[in-house]
């Protein structure tokens, strides 16, 4: 048995001279390399786009220089990932502004106030609960509890959390409209 390890074993690639070949690899792009944002954001364009004027999806595909199928995969997704969007721009808004009052209230050399206090601990908390209720309402119902939580939310007065909260009651609905088409009609549905 020989101890020498060829160039192969070693690199696991080709061995020319003493460069090894940079083949592509199989699987994922990183995300530095992906297109995936830039086309969901054409597709949310080609989607407010009314229907008589926009193009296909196989024209928008061809226009964007890659495959209907990707698109259509995308599209289907899109709602779920511009709410993920949303969340997380809402969540940054509210993570620099909490930063930015506690460097604030440590440079005076002071405690926070009431206001700032929930403006940096409190606030920052209902934005990650009001994507727990989210992910909630996906896997059914919400207790009526939640519902009272959401209207507080609202009247919190941030934007970022009315959009979110606003989306999430709209997200609530759709479900609760899904399971009222799946289940058997009411009498006053027969009637009517």
């Amino acid at each position: 048995m020989s101890d020498t390890v060829s160039g192969d074993a070693v690199t696991g690639g080709d061995v020319r001279g003493n460069e090894v070949s940079k083949q592509h690899k199989a699987g994922r792009k990183p995300v530095t390399e992906s297109r995936a944002t830039e086309l969901r954001q054409a597709l949310v364009t080609w989607e407010q786009t009314p229907e008589s004027m926009r193009p296909s999806l196989r024209a928008l595909a061809k226009e964007l220089n890659t495959s209907h199928q990707l698109l259509q995969h995308y599209l289907e997704g899109l709602e779920e990932w511009q709410c993920r969007e949303r969340y997380r721009v809402a969540k940054a808004t509210v993570d620099k502004k909490a930063e930015g009052i506690l460097s604030r209230a440590k440079a005076e050399n002071r405690e926070l106030t009431l206001r700032e206090y929930g403006d940096a601990f409190v606030v920052p908390g209902f934005v990650g609960k009001i994507e727990e209720l989210r992910q909630e309402a996906k896997r059914g119902p919400l207790h009526s509890g939640w519902f009272k939580l959401l209207e507080m939310f609202a009247k919190r007065g941030a934007p970022e959390m009315q959009e979110l909260a606003q989306e999430l009651w709209q997200g609530v609905r759709r479900s609760a409209q899904r399971r009222r088409g799946l289940s058997r009609p009411s009498y006053r549905q027969l009637r009517g």
